[in-house]
């Protein structure tokens, strides 16, 4: 998640004092840019599972693993399948030109 985010061009760190702050992937994830918006949620939903994998008593099961693969799927899907680039940007111009992409 850490890496995708960076890759969203979400900061990894904020300077005070001159000293660099890391951020963590709660903040990280409150700093997606508009572009990216659609996937807070998802990646929010993945940060809390692999919390609970990681940091948790709490026991996680096939079930919250497989949750976590589908709902990466779905992100990286979203952020790297051309056919989903091109369908958004024919629609922004569909509706840019409130018609047909070679109207006027």
């Amino acid at each position: 998640m850490e890496n995708l985010l960076t890759y969203m061009k979400v900061k990894r760190y904020e300077t005070k004092n001159r000293k660099k702050i890391f951020l963590n992937l709660n903040k990280r994830i409150d700093l997606i840019p508009e572009k990216y918006q659609s996937l807070k949620d998802s990646c929010r939903a993945i940060k809390w599972l692999g919390n609970a994998g990681s940091h948790s008593a709490k026991k996680i099961t096939l079930d919250d693993v497989m949750d976590a693969y589908e709902i990466m799927d779905e992100v990286l899907s979203k952020l790297f399948d051309e056919k989903q680039e091109h369908i958004n940007k024919l629609v922004n111009t569909i509706n840019k030109k409130k018609g047909p992409k070679g109207s006027k």
